[in-house]
C-alpha cells in the first residue's frame, strides 16, 4: 500500500516534511498534547485525523471507536490520499489500525499481518497478542458495512 506509511509520532519540526497529505494521530490527550500535532499539521496545510484509540483490551465497548477510526481511515485512502498513521511508538495501536484496515480490504488475517510488518517491520515480534485480540473484536462484532462472512477467507 503505497499511500499508507505507519511510524512514530512525528516531531512537531519534521511534519511540514512528511509525504503524507493526512497526519492520522492515535494518541490519547494526556499523551504529548496531541493537539499540538493538530495545530502544526493543519498549519502545514496538510489534514488531521485524530482518534484516542487504547489497546489496553479490546472489547465489545471499544468497538465503536475502532471502527470509527478504520472507516475514516478508509475514507482518506479510498480518496487517494498519503496518510502517515502513527500513535505513540508507531507499534501497538498503529499496527492495530492498519491490521484492521486490511482485514476490512479483504485481506485474510495471515495477509493482514504480513503487510502490516512490511509497512513496519519493528512492529513483527511486538504485537502478535494485540492482532489476536483485533482479530477477535473484528469476528465478534463485524466489519461494519461489509459481510464479515465475505472478507474472513
Amino acid at each position: 500500500m503505497k499511500n499508507l506509511t505507519l511510524g512514530p509520532r512525528p516531531r512537531l519540526k519534521n511534519i511540514q516534511k512528511l509525504t503524507a497529505d493526512v497526519v492520522f494521530t492515535l494518541l490519547k490527550p494526556e499523551e504529548s498534547d496531541p493537539k499540538q500535532i493538530g495545530s502544526t499539521t493543519k498549519g502545514c496545510h496538510k489534514t488531521w485525523a485524530w482518534h484516542p484509540l487504547s489497546t489496553l483490551g479490546h472489547s465489545a465497548s471499544d468497538w465503536p471507536h475502532w471502527l470509527a477510526a478504520v472507516e475514516e481511515l478508509e475514507e482518506h485512502l479510498g480518496s487517494g490520499q498519503r496518510v502517515y498513521l502513527h500513535c505513540a511508538a508507531g507499534i501497538h495501536r498503529t499496527g492495530s489500525l492498519a491490521y484492521l484496515y486490511f482485514r476490512r480490504q479483504g485481506s485474510t488475517p495471515v495477509e493482514a499481518r504480513q503487510e502490516v510488518f512490511r509497512l513496519r517491520p519493528v512492529i513483527e515480534g511486538q504485537i502478535g497478542n494485540k492482532i489476536a485480540a483485533m482479530e477477535a473484536m473484528y469476528r465478534k462484532h463485524g466489519a461494519g458495512n461489509q459481510d464479515v462472512t465475505a472478507v474472513n477467507r
